[in-house]
């Protein structure tokens, strides 16, 4: 199957170790097929993640669903964020196998719908781009991200705009600033402009999270 295709009917699709095979069969064309389709939502999250650190290098940022490595690289490439830690996280072992030796300090193989395997406020950030996608309980996702964060950390995450009210994510913001977050929602961003299921008509949301 292309992975044109039906890619964005994928968030659709009930069996998780479904969407796990197709992107470990994808792993060797997946960065040239989603740049060639205007994917620039790993430089958006590096740039948007370097506001809200402070200089210094302190705990590890957490990548999580890591894929091939595209956010680790936007990371590696911004000049406040080059010497941070990294760890990437994933549940395609294809994808982590597919890694740049050196580019994270540690990958696991990790169900991001489930509890993740760290102590609480082990990060600095976590980042997740892409990846809510695939993670209906976006709820739980973000507050195992929250609490996976230090006091003065930061979450970023993205969700697609047309699973924005499917996934009742308004109303996932309200109660994560119930929970006491300063949650910020961005403005629709391009996502996948060239891909022809996606165009002008899915675009994605950044999500960014910090302690009120």
């Amino acid at each position: 199957m292309s992975e044109q295709s039906g890619l964005s009917n994928l968030a659709h699709e009930p069996d998780p170790d479904a969407v796990q095979d197709r992107y470990d069969q994808w792993v060797s064309t997946y960065e040239d097929d989603v740049r060639s389709w205007g994917y620039e939502v790993p430089e958006a999250l590096a740039a948007r993640l370097a506001r809200h650190l402070a200089p210094g290098v302190e705990r590890p940022i957490l990548d999580a669903g890591c894929g091939t490595g595209l956010v680790g690289r936007a990371l590696r490439s911004h000049p406040q964020l080059a010497k941070r830690r990294i760890i990437g996280i994933d549940a395609s072992p294809q994808s982590l196998a597919a890694l740049p030796a050196g580019l994270y300090a540690e990958t696991r193989e990790v169900d991001l719908g489930g509890d993740l395997p760290f102590s609480p406020a082990s990060f600095d950030a976590v980042v997740c781009g892409g990846v809510l996608t695939y993670l209906p309980n976006t709820l739980s996702v973000l507050s195992n991200f929250g609490a996976a964060i230090a006091a003065d950390g930061v979450v970023i995450a993205t969700q697609r705009t047309d699973l924005w009210a499917s996934r009742s994510c308004g109303d996932v913001m309200s109660t994560l600033r119930n929970q006491g977050w300063r949650v910020d929602v961005s403005e629709p961003q391009p996502y996948l402009p060239g891909h022809p299921e996606y165009a002008d008509g899915i675009q994605v949301i950044y999500v960014t999270m910090t302690a009120a």
